[in-house]
């Protein structure tokens, strides 16, 4: 297997809203770190249901345990950034019928509206 990225765009958003993702990864992958355009709070879950199930949580909340939550990343401002996971975060899709998609919660933590695109840098375990 070789190390892979996945980008997404969101439409644009006002500042302290947010748009859900459907991205292509992998069945199980390990997750090396999350990218952004601009200020965002990232949330990657492993199926469709508990990421509607989550999508009100405030941002100054953590997820609770079982929630579905793999990975997250907060980042402020109007600047680009990283967001590295060491040591790196195993995930998975966990959908009724596994698939290959991953389900992002993207909310901009900007200072204005702006379009957030996110790039996740992962290792996929199992296609």
């Amino acid at each position: 297997f070789t190390r892979t990225t996945i980008t997404t765009t969101t439409a644009s958003l006002a500042r302290n809203s947010s748009a859900n993702a459907t991205v292509t990864m992998a069945k199980g992958y390990v997750l090396y770190k999350i990218a952004v355009s601009t200020g965002a709070w990232v949330t990657l879950y492993s199926n469709t249901a508990l990421a509607n199930a989550d999508y009100t949580r405030s941002i100054t909340v953590d997820p609770n345990p079982g929630s579905g939550v793999i990975a997250e990343s907060i980042t402020t401002g109007f600047a680009a950034n990283v967001t590295y996971f060491t040591p790196a975060v195993y995930g998975m899709n966990d959908d009724v019928s596994v698939n290959s998609n991953g389900y992002l919660k993207i909310y901009n933590n900007s200072n204005g509206t702006n379009t957030v695109t996110v790039t996740l840098t992962y290792l996929p375990l199992e296609v």
